[in-house]
């Protein structure tokens, strides 16, 4: 008997002190967990290696069974929602960040027991919930919603500018409206601190696929000549720009015994550096030391592999670059980090001198700011004055 009770102690101990060492991916996040029930809340052990756990309970609809999704790395939770999205409907979504808003927005929505309250709370965060073309208002209309959406559907997705409009349909013709601001903050559940400090933590543990890339090199096989504009000995790829013409993602080109290769060579320096932008594998060595401007006007400094890091941002945005002015041994250039899907740009003001773009091993200084809005783009950009030549692109 004094052996159970002992063991019973040591395993609520140990509950306790697991319990103790969890962390989460915002504070909005830890916030969400500590309103769920308290048979809700799963606490992650690192010693399980598990990246997803399904928790099944009834407390969140009455008398009704749901899954709860979460989403861990470690013994940090990175992410809680209600299980809606099947996995055939999954792939329809332009990111997992949107499904998984949806899941975790509607099981916060669904923990709001007060009618006035849940009303409030969709008002703060700007989003429409239509049943059958009514405006959600109740709790008992919200479990109505999650019915539908969690039930066999005819579905569609649309995003314009601004919002991102998801409808429901199901064999009854019952139908479900769900529309919400694409801004990063919303969609992530993080403030711009945390997305900035994510950002950090990411690259200091950059994926060995990324790394990867610095072994490929770009292929030319895809362009046609007849895609090109020739400029005296070189060829350009005219593609997408940013707000104003100078800032773009064009491509240069160069003919050798028939056949096509992006310029990377000190007499066309500014076309090089335009493409080593979108190909930073042409110089797989090149280091960058990074004095990133955060929120609360921090500044971090690290170092890392230039590759690595335009890889990273390659992967969900499009990058485009301007060149801000002529320095004594090189350009000032500019590259803007466009992430369409929610509405934030990244930023980098990169100096770069002909004796290190094109040497192995040497390292460019880059300064950094991540998680601007879209709507704040007026306040980066000075007046562009093309009598002004030393500037082609003015940044404030």
């Amino acid at each position: 008997m004094v052996k159970i009770i002992l063991y019973l102690i040591i395993g609520l101990f140990l509950s306790i002190e697991s319990e103790g060492q969890i962390t989460f991916a915002s504070k909005y996040l830890e916030n969400l967990f500590e309103i769920l029930p308290s048979d809700c809340r799963y606490y992650p052990n690192d010693s399980l290696s598990r990246n997803t756990y399904a928790l099944r309970t009834n407390r969140i609809i009455n008398s009704h069974y749901v899954n709860l999704n979460y989403y861990l790395n470690g013994n940090r939770i990175e992410d809680i929602g209600i299980a809606i999205i099947d996995s055939t409907i999954r792939p329809l979504f332009e990111s997992e960040d949107i499904s998984r808003f949806i899941e975790r927005k509607t099981l916060e929505l669904l923990l709001i027991h007060d009618d006035n309250s849940l009303i409030q709370k969709l008002h703060e965060n700007n989003l429409e919930i239509l049943l059958n073309n009514n405006s959600v208002n109740s709790k008992k209309m919200l479990q109505k919603v999650y019915s539908i959406m969690n039930s066999k559907c005819d579905f569609k997705l649309k995003r314009d500018s601004l919002r991102y409009k998801i409808s429901w349909n199901n064999v009854s013709d019952e139908s479900v409206k769900f529309s919400f601001p694409a801004t990063n903050t919303l969609v992530r559940g993080m403030d711009k601190k945390e997305l900035d400090e994510e950002i950090i933590e990411q690259l200091e543990n950059i994926h060995s696929d990324i790394e990867q890339v610095r072994k490929e090199k770009p292929l030319t096989n895809n362009i046609l000549i007849s895609d090109l504009i020739q400029n005296d000995s070189i060829y350009y790829l005219k593609n997408d720009s940013f707000v104003i013409k100078e800032i773009n993602n064009s491509l240069y080109l160069k003919m050798q015994e028939g056949v096509l290769h992006y310029v990377f060579e000190p007499r066309y320096f500014e076309e090089s550096i335009c493409n080593l932008i979108q190909f930073p594998m042409l110089n797989d060595d090149l280091r960058a030391n990074i004095n990133h401007n955060i929120y609360g006007n921090e500044q971090v400094n690290y170092t890392m592999n230039f590759c690595d890091l335009m890889e990273y941002f390659k992967k969900y945005c499009t990058l485009y670059t301007g060149i801000e002015k002529k320095t004594e041994n090189g350009l000032k250039t500019i590259v803007i980090i466009l992430n369409n899907k929610l509405n934030v740009i990244h930023m980098m003001v990169i100096d770069v001198d002909k004796n290190t773009l094109f040497d192995r091993n040497k390292t460019i200084t880059i300064g950094l700011r991540t998680n601007i809005p879209t709507n704040n783009i007026d306040n980066l950009f000075g007046e562009y004055i093309p009598q002004k030549t030393q500037y082609k692109v003015l940044i404030k």
